[in-house]
């Protein structure tokens, strides 16, 4: 059995989606941002009622590289499906 496998390092992670948005985009994004992810133990509906929801912060994160769109029109890519 392998062991656990950690998440990229974030420069790594960064460079990627960088990479990835420029490839879609054709210019750098103005700003790229990470949340890390979250498992909740109890559910997600039961803070608002006064119950136990304890939530655990996962190693790994989601990016999201943006830009100011020129209109009203909003583009959106993701890793997960082609092309990017």
């Amino acid at each position: 059995m392998t062991g656990f496998i950690g998440p990229w390092p974030a420069a790594t992670s960064l460079a990627w989606v960088q990479a990835g948005f420029i490839a879609q985009f054709g210019q750098p994004p103005a700003a790229v941002h990470s949340a890390p992810g979250r498992v909740n133990l109890v559910g997600e509906h039961t803070d608002y009622n006064q119950g136990l929801c304890p939530p655990i912060a996962l190693p790994q994160r989601s990016f999201v590289a943006y830009s100011p769109a020129r209109d009203d029109a909003a583009s959106l890519a993701s890793s997960d499906t082609p092309p990017w």
